[in-house]
């Protein structure tokens, strides 16, 4: 039997694996266990089976990893939660500024999205719906056609329960007062993780707006430091890097990130460079002419291939300037409708022109 789990790094996650495996080996016998992100991975595991049942658990597959699941997977146990709850958790328990979790669990998430929406059976295991041991096991046992004495049963919820049989969910009950503490900042950021919930609904993402606070400024000489972006940046001194981030992953799929600007007294002129990569790859490297006052606009189209590729934008100016502001307003990244009627590849168009 091939069982096949996909997870999250957060509490409910971590025990429901570990329940699964207890479940399969009742039910079973002995059972392999692979945990795995690439297909050298997946290799290297297979190679030293030694069971006719397998759960394979991945929670960050690579493309090709997602493609085979994708593509091969009858059935899936999803362990899921809140993707601001998985934020919340990564930052508590891994001690990490909060935009590292929220960027971490966005490659999850982008990672996980086609495979989740493709698959033709899914049971997503959920705080609500596995609230306590018992409730998780009966809805594991059903999906997979599976039974276990009750001797077994027993034993199964005595480990899974703990010694004082209070831990399944811990740390889930304090979330709510971790959001309430939460700085006007943190909670910009994770509301860029907003969108990633349309998946638990089984919708695609379609749109992210990207907060100032996902990006980094630079210094007058162009050197990129982990400051905050400033709302408004003064234009005067070298050409240089104006901003850079988010650093966020985005699902597989054709993408269009539009950006709203206001600039101010740049008389002498200047042009803007725009630049999106993806990992080390640059998909979008295209001047714009800055004009001297009034509020603009521009739009850059690339297409994702591999979610685990973090998403740069780079916004720089070309040339010199002795005076000027310019404020970014937005940036939003919205998913083209059809992947399947746009081109591959070809120009790339960039503008700016008055709202």
């Amino acid at each position: 039997m091939l069982i096949t789990v996909l997870g999250l790094p957060s509490p409910l996650a971590h025990r429901a694996v570990h329940a699964i495996q207890l479940i399969a080996g009742g039910a079973l016998g002995a059972v392999d266990f692979f945990h795995f992100t690439t297909i050298e991975q997946l290799q290297e595991q297979w190679a030293r089976r030694e069971s006719d049942h397998v759960i394979l658990h991945t929670d960050n597959p690579d493309a090709r990893i997602a493609g085979l699941l994708a593509a091969n997977a009858k059935q899936i146990i999803l362990v899921s939660e809140d993707p601001v709850s998985a934020a919340l958790h990564i930052r508590d328990s891994s001690d990490v500024e909060l935009g590292s979790a929220v960027r971490a669990v966005s490659s999850i998430f982008a990672s996980l999205h086609d495979v989740i929406l493709r698959c033709p059976n899914l049971l997503t295991l959920s705080p609500g719906n596995s609230a306590t041991p018992a409730s998780l096991v009966s809805h594991v046992l059903s999906f997979l056609g599976l039974e276990l004495t009750e001797s077994k049963t027993t034993e199964v919820l005595r480990m899974l329960a703990g010694p004082d049989g209070n831990r399944w969910l811990y740390g889930i009950d304090r979330d709510d007062d971790a959001r309430t503490a939460l700085s006007k900042n943190d909670q910009a950021l994770l509301q860029s993780l907003i969108p990633y919930r349309s998946i638990l609904g089984m919708k695609p993402v379609e749109r992210f707006n990207w907060p100032r606070e996902l990006f980094f400024g630079t210094d007058r000489i162009g050197t990129p430091i982990n400051a905050p972006f400033e709302e408004v940046i003064e234009l005067v001194g070298p050409a240089r890097i104006l901003c850079c981030g988010p650093y966020f992953h985005l699902p597989p799929a054709d993408w269009v990130l539009t950006s709203s600007i206001e600039v101010n007294d740049n008389h002498s002129g200047n042009e803007l460079l725009i630049e999106v990569l993806a990992g080390s790859e640059t998909l979008v490297h295209r001047p714009a002419l800055l004009p001297d006052k009034g509020h603009y606009f521009f739009e850059v189209s690339f297409t994702i291939t591999e979610p685990r590729n973090r998403i740069e934008f780079r916004l720089w100016t070309r040339q010199g300037a002795i005076e000027g502001t310019l404020a970014l307003k937005k940036i939003e990244v919205s998913r083209k409708p059809d992947r399947k009627k746009q081109p591959r590849s070809g120009p790339v168009s960039s503008k700016a022109v008055s709202l």
